[in-house]
């Protein structure tokens, strides 16, 4: 699970992060960084919104506190992942606010 937050609001308090880039399925940049210490993935920045940074939920201390509110990247689910139906689900990413001005 992933949180979108804002990438000036993120504060790393102890160490550094390594991260590697990519090329997404959109052609974009993506960069996920992590613990260069054990591996784990802390947050990922995508060329698409640099504004915004998606963090893992699992690398909080209190990460039951964090509600979903929508499923991206369902088309890639494997079949034993529960999908709660009552939330907006996307197949791909979910349409910036930019997306809905276009069409």
């Amino acid at each position: 699970m992933g949180l979108l937050v804002r990438a000036k609001d993120l504060r790393i308090v102890c160490g550094k992060v390594k991260g590697y880039t990519s090329i997404a399925d959109s052609g974009r940049k993506i960069t996920r960084e992590f613990c260069p210490n054990c591996g784990s993935p802390l947050f990922t920045r995508a060329e698409k919104c640099p504004d915004l940074v998606f963090l893992k939920a699992g690398c909080l201390d209190e990460s039951h506190l964090v509600k979903p509110n929508c499923q991206t990247w369902t088309k890639r689910g494997v079949p034993w992942a529960y999908i709660d139906a009552s939330l907006p689900c996307f197949e791909e990413s979910r349409p910036s606010k930019a997306d809905d001005h276009q069409a």
